[in-house]
């Protein structure tokens, strides 16, 4: 009988999975977990691959088919180029909310294993960077009974670059101190660091990355930006519509002036109109003085 790979428990409404290995027997005792937690109706899962040697390939293709939606899970490139298929998944998956636990004990298979749910989106990582360790590898036994271990290819997860050599960064990286690396079995939920985070990012339904947030900083100085520039607008449509007040205000005035001007004008022309009139009414009694001398000489 081998030794169990998998355990499981519940913190709340959060379905939390430890994975110690990658072999034959571990996708039966993963997917009997996975079934069980969702039956219990969990709204997350945690997968805790921290020590996480790796494993064979054929184990873990097998349990991300399980949780992840139709596509590629992994390719092979060989030494001559050529890039192989490894394993597919098909359209069944877990839609859940998902935590995948790393430290720099995590290797090989597990670093696939957490590389892949990251590239589909349906889960973010919390710990440390992984070792980087992405090689396909084979043994072949001697004669003497000792074996000899030969690199073949690089596999690669679904969408990302190869990791080997490199490692997986988490997406959010908490470290433990040394006395919680040497007490790490004794860890609980209060005082293991990493578990805490990640029970946390899952009651929570996966927050942010941070990356998500200064990219959320840009957008808000976009919009600090505009609403500058919508004030530096209105000013300026403040100012022009005060120098349209002013220059109606100059119009008026000048029409104001104008009428003035006319009404004395008008009031000139009255008054002298009056004066040729006075003038003309003068004429008019000389006139008449006049004729009435020349009756009065006519007469005698």
């Amino acid at each position: 009988m081998q030794k169990p790979t998998i355990y499981h428990e519940t913190y709340d409404n959060v379905g939390y999975i430890k994975i110690t290995d990658f072999n034959d027997a571990t996708y039966d005792q993963f997917r009997k977990a996975v079934e069980s937690l969702v039956d219990d109706k969990v709204q997350s899962l945690i997968f805790d691959l921290r020590n996480n040697g790796g494993g064979t390939v054929d184990s873990v293709i097998k349990m991300l088919d399980l949780l992840l939606p139709e596509g590629d899970i992994a390719t092979a490139t060989y030494k001559d180029g050529r890039v192989e298929v490894l394993g597919t998944s098909d359209a069944s998956c877990v839609e859940l909310p998902m935590v995948v636990l790393t430290n720099k004990g995590t290797a090989s298979a597990a670093e696939l294993f957490t590389q892949a749910l990251k590239d589909y989106g349906v889960a973010k990582s919390v710990g440390e960077k992984t070792y980087g360790k992405g090689t396909m590898q084979v043994y072949h036994k001697l004669k003497d009974g000792s074996a000899i271990k030969l690199t073949i290819a690089k596999y690669n997860p679904p969408k990302s670059p190869n990791y080997d050599g490199v490692g997986i960064q988490p997406d959010y990286e908490v470290l433990l101190t040394e006395d919680q690396v040497k007490n790490f079995s004794n860890l609980t939920e209060e005082t293991d660091p990493q578990l805490k985070k990640a029970l946390e990012l899952a009651k929570a339904g996966l927050v942010s990355l941070p990356e998500d947030d200064e990219e959320n900083e840009g957008l808000e100085d976009l919009e600090d930006l505009e609403e500058e520039l919508d004030e530096d607008s209105d000013s300026e449509k403040t100012d022009k519509n005060k120098d349209d007040d002013e220059e109606e205000d100059e119009e008026d005035k000048d029409t104001s002036n104008k009428d003035e001007d006319d009404e004395k004008s008008d009031t000139k022309s009255d008054k002298d109109k009056d004066t040729e009139d006075e003038d003309t009414d003068s004429e008019d009694e000389e006139e008449e003085d006049t004729e009435s001398e020349k009756d009065s000489s006519s007469k005698k």
